[in-house]
């Protein structure tokens, strides 16, 4: 009996974080003693309900609720062990929100597994673990079940009146469990959407407009590009492209994960005033559709219909062709995985030759770690690389590593866009092409990106380009480059393609960040933490 009260208690303190911090911490508050009091009282219920569980009579009950108390806690520790900072609920959404990745999580960082592996599975035994079983009630029994809810339900209702901070200190079991409760809620309400406005908004009637083509690809360093000053020869056949090329150079991704810098290129975010807007602007489909163009989103991360980085079914209903490959596994180096980016550029080529001006938003497949797999091996043009399978963690030689991204990004940049320009009409086409954030490639940590509160500035550089041979376009681009060289961001992008689109700045009825055609200042940030909360913070951009 007490080496079960034991091992409940030793895994609660081990998993959890902050907690003597947290406590000392409520004497600087507006409400100490109450703050102190709710504290309590969640370590009390967290590891109360844990110890009297652990004594009910029936099997099944207490392997019920032992499982999810068991992966929270493994889930804590193997947060720590990976990134060495506390999981707090801005990562904890984040992650979330980017489940869909999860093969390529536990490829790159399953090493670091095995301690939380060993505490979840320890405070599984000790709750299971055949023993004592009190005398216990149908009514004993349903009154236990609402207290394991109840410390949850406080976490979440915390979260939500008070922000993410709130559940910092708290027993882990309860935090983790508490904020997935709120993850879910949030999922439940969907108010995302809820307060989306209408776009009345129309361009004046000109001749025709070209197709404009937003290509977000994934995980790409902007300085990893030979036509940005990487040294290994990257980008051989954009460096030939120069005559239809517009390099803006080194660009400033808005977020450090996928799903937020999605957002904001999708919206128009603009920064440093993104909480109202990120609920209330309407989409870039909605400037598109009312410009008259035929709207399609080419999706090479996702399958079955599966949505990502926060799209929904509202605002599906203004894609008029979505694609995306279910047939293909994501499988890592298969032929078929390796080549989803080269349909995808082939399905746009198709797109570009209808009549009807295209809209096009597609999401690449990449070059999101683990690297290796992102290539055919064939295309090994930088060695010494990592092993196939081999994951980040301590040991990993790191020029190793950067070749297996040089790889990766090679084949996914430079050999996409020979397929891509092949047989593309370019006189009335104009493509936009960036990345959705860079990568740390072991500058500060294992975590490539979206997973640190205070990032090496890798996590935000990006490539920034524009492809056409639009004559009237491209005087103007030329002109933007010359003055916004090694200027521009995320943040610029929007108001730049709806503008392409025929609307004119002085008519756009919301307020955004200045287009890539005017001048820039230079001065750049991108941001980290929960755009959908608020809880963000921002970085001043330096590369």
């Amino acid at each position: 009996m007490l080496l079960k009260v034991f091992l409940i208690l030793f895994v609660f303190v081990v998993s959890s974080d902050e907690m003597v911090e947290r406590f000392l911490q409520f004497a600087a508050s507006d409400h100490p003693w109450r703050n102190r009091v709710v504290f309590l009282f969640l370590w009390i219920t967290g590891c109360g309900v844990a110890m009297l569980l652990a004594f009910l009579r029936p099997m099944w009950l207490r392997v019920v609720l032992a499982l999810p108390l068991s992966i929270a806690a493994m889930f804590s520790v193997i947060y720590r062990g990976t990134t060495d900072t506390v999981l707090n609920y801005s990562e904890f959404f984040a992650m979330w929100s980017s489940r869909g990745d999860w093969m390529s999580a536990v490829a790159n960082y399953g090493q670091h597994a095995l301690p939380g592996l060993g505490v979840g599975a320890l405070l599984f035994v000790a709750i299971v673990l055949p023993g004592f079983a009190w005398r216990d009630s149908v009514l004993a029994r349903a009154g236990l079940v609402l207290a394991y809810f109840a410390p949850l339900a406080a976490v979440a209702a915390m979260i939500d009146l008070k922000g993410g901070a709130a559940a910092l200190g708290v027993p882990a079991p309860t935090k983790v469990l508490g904020m997935f409760s709120h993850v879910l809620y949030s999922e439940i309400t969907n108010d995302f959407d809820r307060q989306r406005q209408s776009l009345d908004a129309r361009p004046k009637p000109s001749g025709a407009r070209p197709h404009v083509v937003l290509i977000v690809d994934e995980s790409v360093r902007g300085d990893y590009l030979s036509i940005n000053g990487q040294t290994a020869d990257t980008t051989p056949f954009l460096r030939q492209q120069q005559d239809k090329l517009f390099n803006f150079g080194i660009a400033s991704s808005g977020f450090d994960c996928s799903h937020y810098s999605n957002v904001v290129l999708r919206f128009g975010l603009p920064a440093g005033s993104m909480d109202k807007a990120v609920r209330t602007y309407p989409s870039i489909w909605a400037y598109a559709k009312n410009a008259g163009y035929r709207t399609s989103f080419v999706d090479a991360q996702r399958r079955h219909g599966q949505l990502t980085n926060f799209m929904t079914i509202n605002e599906t209903k203004l894609i008029d062709n979505f694609v995306q490959f279910s047939r293909v596994d994501a499988v890592e180096r298969a032929d078929d995985f390796v080549r989803k980016d080269e349909a995808a550029a082939l399905e746009v080529s198709r797109l570009l030759k209808e009549e009807t001006p295209q809209f096009i938003y597609m999401n690449k497949e990449g070059a999101h770690a683990p690297y290796e797999g992102k290539y055919p091996e064939s295309e090994t043009k930088f060695r010494p690389t990592m092993k196939l399978g081999q994951t980040l963690g301590e040991g990993v030689n790191r020029d190793e590593l950067k070749n297996s991204y040089r790889n990766a990004v090679s084949w996914s940049v430079d050999h996409f866009f020979s397929v891509l320009l092949k047989d593309a009409k370019l006189a009335n086409t104009v493509i936009l092409y960036t990345s959705d954030h860079g990568q740390n490639l072991l500058e500060k940590g294992v975590v490539t990106h979206c997973g640190q509160s205070d990032p090496t500035h890798g996590v935000a550089v990006v490539p920034l380009f524009v492809v056409t041979e639009n004559l009237a376009l491209a005087a103007g681009l030329r002109e933007a480059v010359r003055i916004n060289f090694g200027k521009a961001s995320h943040f610029n992008i929007y108001k730049t393609v709806i503008g392409w689109m025929g609307y004119e700045a002085k008519e756009l009825p919301f307020s955004y960040d200045a287009s890539l055609t005017e001048p820039l200042t230079g001065e750049r940030k991108f941001y980290t933490g929960n755009l959908l909360s608020g809880e963000t913070k921002s970085h001043v951009f330096s590369p």
